[in-house]
């Protein structure tokens, strides 16, 4: 995906940058993030940068990190763990990653209007361990 500056010239973000982005925020969608990077540049031609893009794009997806640690509120966590319980039902005896179950939480979130995160589901699931 490609990223405008202020001059209109494209800055394409490679996959390095990506992969370490995803270690850095790890409750964050890098992807959908850098769409909405981009769809808000397009919008807003005068705040774009001059240049440092990737700079841009750090401080953009650390606020979407801190916003993502925000949402674990106990009364968020008592929203999703009845959607982690009906994930864990039906995964009973098939032994699945991590991964795959954080995307089924995420789809059964979407379809109950609940919101989701990583850091939701982490800290729901270690508030069941205390």
């Amino acid at each position: 995906m490609k990223l405008p500056l202020r001059s209109g010239k494209e800055v394409e973000i490679d996959q390095t940058y990506i992969a370490s982005w995803r270690g850095a925020y790890p409750d964050v969608n890098i992807e959908a993030e850098i769409a909405k990077m981009r769809a808000w540049l397009l919008s807003n031609q005068s705040k774009r940068p001059v240049s440092q893009i990737h700079r841009f794009c750090n401080l953009w997806l650390s606020k979407q990190q801190k916003i993502a640690e925000l949402h674990c509120s106990a009364a968020a966590i008592a929203r999703i763990m009845p959607i982690i319980q009906s994930v864990r039902d039906r995964t009973v005896g098939a032994p699945i990653s991590q991964e795959r179950f954080l995307r089924m939480v995420e789809r059964d979130c979407h379809g109950a209007d609940v919101l989701f995160s990583p850091a939701l589901v982490r800290k729901a699931l270690q508030s069941e361990d205390k």
